[in-house]
């Protein structure tokens, strides 16, 4: 008897050594598998710039947009469902393959309101979003005269006022409301309190994309060091709200 307890206590010790390596190893392997996305969607984009021209879309990259998209062929038609991948602008791109717009993740993401774009899209309603990767709006709104801003903040690369290879494209938002899949950005707040880099999802790093199609993993600390005030956000996210060049 009193070896099966002392077999059982070690058997205790090890499983209370051992859990905590486990999960380490299960979040790093999460955020490599949402990483590999990430190149995936800039590789993507990448090609679909070749295709179109120099341009880098926003509004309907992943699915159709609500009806306040531009252009209007980027809104949700008819009968489609919402968030349907197969509708997007890069779909032809990323090898139609709905799991690249999803980290590992994706399921235990719980929005703050049941109401999301695309949660009434299966029978019954999903509890969590169909994406988890928002574009950034910022440089296309940035990179243009204020008298021709319109709704569609595609971006000509040729027109990027920062580098490439250290300016947003796409990332892993901590955004639990998931209305769309497009952000801007505003210099004078602090990252906190606007849509963010989501780093509490795996291996406390989160996912991007940048311009020049490369993709990489960050901290949180290293993200707040390059988006806290007006001249960091401009040149991390090529341009600030209200802002021109």
């Amino acid at each position: 008897m009193i070896e099966l307890l002392v077999v059982i206590a070690i058997i205790a010790i090890l499983a209370a050594l051992l859990l905590p390596a486990l999960s380490r190893a299960k979040g790093k392997a999460q955020a490599m598998g949402c990483l590999s996305n990430l190149r995936q969607i800039g590789i993507g984009f990448t090609m679909y710039a070749n295709d179109f021209k120099d341009t880098i879309p926003c509004w309907g990259w992943q699915f159709h947009d609500p009806a306040y998209a531009g252009p209007p062929d980027r809104q949700i038609q008819g009968t489609e469902k919402q968030a349907d991948f197969s509708t997007g602008l890069l779909w032809n791109y990323v090898a139609r393959s709905a799991a690249v717009f999803r980290c590992p993740t994706y399921t235990i993401r719980q929005p703050t309101s049941p109401r999301f774009w695309g949660f009434n899209s299966t029978t019954p309603p999903l509890p969590y979003p169909l994406w988890d990767y928002s574009i950034n709006g910022q440089a296309g709104y940035s990179c243009i005269s204020p008298a021709l801003v319109n709704s569609t903040l595609d971006l000509k690369l040729s027109s990027l006022h920062t580098p490439p290879a250290k300016t947003l494209l796409v990332m892993e938002p901590d955004n639990m409301a998931y209305d769309n899949g497009v952000t801007l950005f505003d210099g004078t707040l602090d990252p906190l309190n606007q849509d963010h880099l989501g780093t509490r999802f795996h291996a406390d790093v989160g996912s991007l994309t940048f311009m020049d199609g490369h993709a990489n993993s960050m901290k949180w600390r290293t993200y707040t060091n390059s988006t806290s005030g007006l001249e960091n956000a401009k040149q991390f996210f090529g341009g600030s709200f209200n802002f021109f060049w």
